[in-house]
């Protein structure tokens, strides 16, 4: 009887993890003045880069066990990859912040 209960608090209790490490993206970029003042698109306020970058990433989770086999999880994990600078044909300069935040909701079978 003992080992049952200790059995099934631990089943019940939630696993806390964390994670971070290296990370690589490919991204595709692109910014325009939309229209001039005389209502014509301005090809020359116009901008776009593509390529690939390396970053970090870092996160946490937690995982519950609700039943023998079965397990649910939440993980939060953010993305960083830095900062990429457009310039279009007339000097005007744009920075732009390449990163990204996921949330996962799983639930796990294992066999």
């Amino acid at each position: 009887m003992n080992r049952f209960c200790v059995a099934v608090a631990m089943l019940i209790k939630p696993r806390l993890n964390n994670k971070g490490g290296a990370a690589a993206t490919h991204y595709k970029l692109s910014y325009g003045d939309t229209f001039d003042f005389d209502g014509v698109p301005d090809p020359d306020s116009s901008a776009s880069r593509s390529g690939g970058r390396f970053g970090y990433t870092i996160g946490g989770g937690v995982e519950w066990a609700f039943a023998d086999k079965w397990t649910t999880k939440l993980e939060y994990q953010y993305f960083d990859f830095g900062k990429v600078r457009l310039t279009d044909i007339e000097g005007n300069d744009a920075r732009v912040k390449i990163d990204a935040h996921t949330i996962k909701i799983g639930l796990n079978y294992k066999f």
